[in-house]
């Protein structure tokens, strides 16, 4: 059985392998020292080690907005680092330019957090990563239930009182 290199190199990109599987592919750069990072390669250890989140190079290297927010959180609670974690994973859910300005628009209001920023996301309607599996379940319109209204007193025997 043949097996990959754990690297192979190309013109334009990188590819990362376990064993034989594709992890991950890296635009090449040419500049000397310089060190590509994707976020969304290193989400999955943020998600089981959210410590990470607050000193990972990749984390480090993100827009000034997600600096600012790390800072607000993890002053606000010393498990702060816990929630910017958790916001960071958003990025598996929705695309990094929408949560982007998601965090921004929060900073901005003053509203900070996980539900607020993931509120603005669903609220705009913005375009999830992944989509639904779940073909034809949303209806259009929702049907028209007709449901009859019983006499309140009827509950009263419920909680133990007399009808009348």
């Amino acid at each position: 059985m043949h097996t990959k290199t754990p690297a192979e190199a190309f013109v334009d990109r990188l590819e990362v392998y376990d064993h034989s599987k594709l992890v991950a592919t890296h635009v090449r750069s040419y500049k000397h020292g310089e060190k590509v990072m994707e976020l969304e390669h290193y989400l999955p250890v943020i998600a089981r080690k959210p410590r990470a989140a607050k000193n990972a190079l990749v984390v480090r290297k993100l827009p000034e907005v997600y600096q600012k927010l790390r800072v607000l959180l993890c002053k606000r609670s010393p498990e702060g680092y816990r929630e910017f974690a958790k916001i960071l994973l958003l990025n598996m859910e929705f695309n990094f330019q929408d949560v982007l300005t998601a965090v921004e628009d929060s900073l901005k209001s003053g509203y900070i957090g996980l539900e607020h920023i993931r509120q603005l996301l669903i609220s705009k309607g913005l375009g999830l990563r992944i989509q639904p599996t779940n073909k034809g379940v949303a209806a259009k319109k929702l049907p028209d239930l007709d449901i009859p209204v019983d006499n309140p007193s009827k509950f009263n025997y419920l909680i133990g009182g007399a009808t009348t």
